[in-house]
Parts: structure tokens; sequence; C-alpha cells
């Protein structure tokens, strides 16, 4: 099967996920997710940012690719952010850049799909508004 993921622990040590239907069981969340589940929502741009991906929506970035392949900075509430960094650390955190901006880091390889589909639904309401 082309395009999809192995990952070189067993399935019996991957961390307890819940997959989403259009994702196979074996796949973590990777760019090219992101790409697909960004680029479904209505009047999607995608345009270097930084040198990265990046994706909009009335000309302005909802989410970004980052270099290091493993993560993507979503537009965010501050109250949201707050709850998700506290709730889960390792996969949802910002850096002193995005401290002050409404942005918040997502780890790709320990997100839950139904959390980046969600993640990425909510950011492209946040920058239509």
């Amino acid at each position: 099967m082309t395009g999809v993921q192995t990952c070189a622990l067993p399935i019996s040590r991957l961390p307890d996920r819940t997959r989403h239907p259009e994702f196979p069981i074996d796949s973590m969340a990777d760019s090219e997710i992101v790409r697909r589940l960004a680029l479904e929502l209505a009047n999607t741009q995608e345009k270097p940012c930084y040198g990265t991906p990046g994706f909009y929506v009335k000309r302005t970035l909802f989410a970004r690719l980052l270099p290091d392949g493993d993560s993507v900075v979503v537009k965010i509430d501050q109250g949201d952010r707050a709850r998700r960094m506290g709730a889960d650390p390792n996969t949802f955190f910002t850096t002193a850049h995005y401290r002050n901006y409404p942005m918040m880091i997502v780890r790709l390889s320990t997100v839950e799909d139904a959390d980046l589909r969600e993640l990425l639904s909510n950011a492209w309401e946040l920058a239509a508004s």
C-alpha cells in the first residue's frame, strides 16, 4: 500500500489513539494528513510561510507546518490552548515566540486524529471570522 507510513513500534506498543475512518490503522499524523485536512476546509489556500507550508483563509494564517516535520502550529482560542496544554503538554505546547499570540504547537506523532481534525477546523473558523 503506497502512502502509508509504518512505525518501528509493534501495534501493541503504540499509544492508544482514536482513529478517524479515513486514516489507516497504522498511520500516524504527518504533514500530508495536515495538508489534506486543511485543504478540505472551504476557501483554504496553501502558501509558503517562513519556508514551510502555511494554510490561509481570507488571507489569514490558521495553520503552518514547522520545519521539524513533526509539528504544526495552529490558531487557537487562549482558553482552549491553556486547557489542552495543561492536559497533554507533550502534544500541545508553545515556545517563547508564540507565547503572546493565539497560536499553539501540536506534535503530530502524539496527537489523536480526531483532535487534529478539530484543531484545524477551529483554527479555520477563528481565521475566517
